[in-house]
């Protein structure tokens, strides 16, 4: 039993955040603010940028603004076929233009850990972010709007470790940052990490 006088030690925000992100999405990769050798990152590193944040399956997600083609509501049906990975919902039609739609939470969650949290019906996911000049579609749960970053609010992440797709962390925002070329380039490949 613990006495009343004895003190325990909490850890930082920004540090329980991580570890947070950390367990959740299976990285063990160390964040590192020196970790500028991922050459995407551009202009991300000096200027203030625009995201998008929106939500999946209880994870807070963000990318940059002018990463997204467009934001649109669930459709109201989705074309698929056999043989397909489980995070590939199916194709749907955007002005004569095939759209893939993809169950975001299945790609960015471990599958040792999807269960609880993909307990929700597809139904739930109310909108489509469409990324990669059209041919993507995220689907997601809500969409929060936008916010300003400036750099030295994100923990960047190294290229190096088993979520490419992970640019870095936002503790103040509680979310994470995707990179959304990696993601489009796995997408195109179909090679999705395990």
């Amino acid at each position: 039993m613990n006495s009343p006088n004895k003190t325990e030690k909490l850890l930082d925000p920004a540090q329980a955040l991580d570890d947070y992100f950390n367990c959740l999405l299976g990285t063990s990769d160390t964040p590192s603010a020196n970790a500028l050798s991922n050459k995407r990152l551009g202009d991300e590193l000096s200027t203030t940028s625009t995201h998008l944040k929106f939500q999946v399956a209880g994870l807070r997600l963000a990318i940059r603004l002018n990463k997204v083609h467009a934001v649109l509501p669930w459709p109201a049906q989705l074309d698929s076929s056999l043989g397909n990975p489980t995070w590939f919902l199916g194709k749907t039609w955007i002005e004569s233009r095939a759209l893939q739609v993809v169950d975001t939470a299945r790609l960015i969650i471990p599958k040792s850990r999807q269960d609880a949290l993909l307990a929700r019906p597809q139904s739930k996911m109310g909108h489509v972010v469409v990324i990669g000049d059209g041919r993507w579609g995220l689907g997601c749960d809500e969409i929060f709007g936008q916010i300003q970053l400036l750099p030295t609010q994100i923990k960047w992440r190294s290229a190096q470790g088993t979520r490419p797709w992970l640019s870095g962390t936002l503790a103040e925002e509680r979310c994470a940052l995707l990179d959304i070329d990696t993601m489009v380039e796995l997408l195109d490949g179909r090679e999705w990490p395990a």
